[in-house]
């Protein structure tokens, strides 16, 4: 518990007594709420199409397009190869078995397994199933923060995704004219002491001053030098 004597707090903000200024204000100029026009506002949002861009829809499920409809959007699911090559497998099957029989609610990008990399034929491989699944109608392609964060080349360096083992699938992503969708690190969280990643508040997550989150973290990394070779 040494840590937590370092640790510095903002100072407490007048929450209550500024919210009830500002309702003091908002009534003193005539403002009052107008439920025909929240009303209306609602009716407008609900007609705009709408793209959640990061979902992992797995299952056939007819109130999630119910959803969809009442609300104007369309799912994309992403795929994450984070679990070893059976999970991704079936990551792959699924979204693109949704957007074949429902186009109109799931779109879809792929992944590639990050198992054997280093092994000979390994990017020929990746090719080969990229390219069937942008047949199938995959829009993109996720890289997870494996790549970077875990993965480390027979010299112990830790690969990052501007490594030259990657190019060949830069390269055919862009020639597909596909998006490349990456995870590539952690939030200041998830460097944290684990006590502290413990504590859901926002508020004191806040109040931590980077110098101890790092000066924690090094203690358990000596071999770093600074807060970005932690995080990278």
């Amino acid at each position: 518990m040494q840590f937590l004597k370092n640790i510095s707090f903002m100072p407490k903000l007048p929450h209550q007594p500024l919210i009830s200024w500002l309702f003091l204000l908002a009534t003193t100029i005539g403002f009052t709420p107008n439920s025909s026009i929240a009303t209306s506002n609602l009716d407008y949002l609900s007609s705009i199409k709408k793209f959640d861009v990061h979902t992992h829809e797995r299952v056939d499920e007819p109130f999630i397009r119910e959803i969809l409809d009442k609300d104007n959007w369309k799912y994309i699911n992403v795929c994450v190869a984070s679990r070893g090559s059976e999970s991704t497998q079936s990551q792959r099957e699924n979204p693109r078995l949704l957007l074949e029989k429902y186009p109109r609610y799931f779109a879809w990008t792929t992944t590639f397994n990050v198992e054997g990399m280093f092994e000979p034929g390994w990017v020929n491989s990746v090719l080969k199933r990229l390219k069937a699944d942008f047949d199938h109608g995959a829009i993109g392609v996720k890289a997870w923060k494996n790549i970077g964060m875990e993965i480390q080349k027979p010299n112990g360096d830790y690969i990052q995704l501007d490594d030259p083992l990657f190019r060949p699938i830069w390269e055919l992503i862009t020639r597909e004219g596909k998006t490349l969708m990456a995870h590539m690190g952690e939030p200041l969280h998830a460097w944290m002491p684990p006590l502290l990643q413990k504590m859901d508040s926002p508020e004191i997550i806040g109040r931590l001053t980077l110098n101890t989150v790092f000066t924690t973290n090094l203690k358990n990394h000596p071999t770093a030098t600074s807060s970005q070779q932690l995080i990278l």
